[in-house]
């Protein structure tokens, strides 16, 4: 494009003056690089959004009531969710006095 700009520049009223015909020149790269920036980072921020797509049609996806199915039917087998259980009433009052390991009684 650059080249276009400058062949462009040469043929008529602009190529008969040399100061005007740099000052074109000069315009027309300063835009083109303005331009090439502007849609270097416009490509840029596409990708990290298409990066961080959530593919909700993947198999693998888990989505909110496909994940309360599973934990209602692990419920129903007898087995727990992996969630973290909440600490005993023995354990936090163990954590409040500052010791380590509770005892055995």
């Amino acid at each position: 494009m650059h080249r276009i700009a400058v062949r462009c520049a040469d043929v008529g009223a602009v190529g008969r003056f040399p100061s005007l015909h740099a000052k074109v020149v000069d315009t027309v790269g300063a835009l083109l690089e303005t331009g090439h920036r502007n849609g270097k980072e416009m490509v840029s921020n596409l990708i990290k959004c298409e990066l961080s797509w959530l593919n909700t049609n993947h198999p693998n996806f888990i989505g909110g009531s496909r994940a309360v199915l599973q934990v209602r039917l692990l419920l129903k087998r007898g087995r727990a969710p992996n969630a973290p259980r909440a600490p005993t009433a023995a354990k936090l009052q163990d954590r409040e006095r500052g010791g380590g390991a509770p005892r055995r009684t």
